[in-house]
C-alpha cells in the first residue's frame, strides 16, 4: 500500500498522479467516473472515462457524442462536478467544461483515436434513442471490419470535452485514520485546506 500522503502538497500531487494512472489504465478505477451535471429534466449523472489530466493546467478530459443529452445540457450549463473513487480515496473534482466540435483540438484528438474508438460515434442513431432491440442500435459487432469511410464521416459526431477544474476535494478511507483535504483554484494558483472527513 502506498504511504498516505502528509502534507498538503503532497495530496495535490498524489491526487493528480491518481488521475494520469486513470489516463493510461484501463483496469484502473480511477479510468471512469461519474460526471454529474444539470439539464431541463434536473440532475443527470453517468460513469465517463477519463482521457486526460493535466495538473500543470488542471484540466481533465472526456469524448462524448454531440447528438447526446448530455451534450446539449453541458452546453447550456457548463458546470460538473466528476467523482471517482478507487484504492480507499475518493475524488472530487468540480469545474467548467468547454466542448471541442469540429475545431483543432477535436481534430487532432480524433485523428489519434484508434478504429474501434471511432466506431462508437458511427452509429446512425443518437444516443439515448429507444431501439426495439439491442441489434437495432446500428452498432456493428466488434469483430465485424470498420469501414473507413463510415468512420471518418462520424467525425462529425465527435466532440472533445475539456473540464477546467475549480475544486478539488480528496478524502482517504483508512484504518489508520480519514484524511480530508479540498484545494480551489484562485487567481493565484490552487490553494489547499485539510477538512474533517
Amino acid at each position: 500500500m502506498t504511504a498516505m500522503p502528509d502534507t498538503l502538497d503532497d495530496v495535490f500531487a498524489h491526487a493528480w498522479a491518481r488521475l494520469r494512472a486513470g489516463v493510461f489504465g484501463r483496469h484502473d478505477p480511477f479510468h471512469q467516473g461519474v460526471l454529474a451535471n444539470t439539464s431541463d429534466e434536473g440532475p443527470q449523472a453517468r460513469y465517463v472515462v477519463l482521457r486526460a489530466a493535466d495538473a500543470a493546467t488542471g484540466t481533465l478530459a472526456f469524448h462524448t457524442d454531440r447528438r447526446s443529452p448530455k451534450f446539449a445540457a453541458l452546453a447550456a450549463d457548463p458546470r460538473l462536478a466528476w467523482v471517482f473513487f478507487g484504492h480507499g480515496e475518493q475524488l472530487r473534482i468540480e469545474g467548467r467544461v468547454r466542448l471541442h466540435h469540429d475545431d483543432d483540438a477535436a481534430r487532432a484528438t480524433w485523428a489519434a483515436m484508434r478504429p474501434l474508438a471511432r466506431r462508437t460515434y458511427a452509429v446512425p442513431l443518437p444516443p439515448g434513442t429507444s431501439v426495439d432491440a439491442p441489434e437495432d442500435a446500428g452498432l456493428p459487432g466488434l469483430g465485424t471490419p470498420a469501414d473507413p469511410a463510415a468512420l471518418e464521416a462520424a467525425r462529425v459526431h465527435f466532440v472533445l470535452a475539456r473540464v477546467e477544474a475549480t475544486r478539488l476535494d480528496w478524502l482517504s478511507l483508512a484504518a489508520s485514520g480519514h484524511r480530508r483535504a479540498r484545494f480551489e483554484r484562485g487567481h493565484d494558483g490552487w490553494q489547499g485546506r485539510w477538512l474533517a472527513p
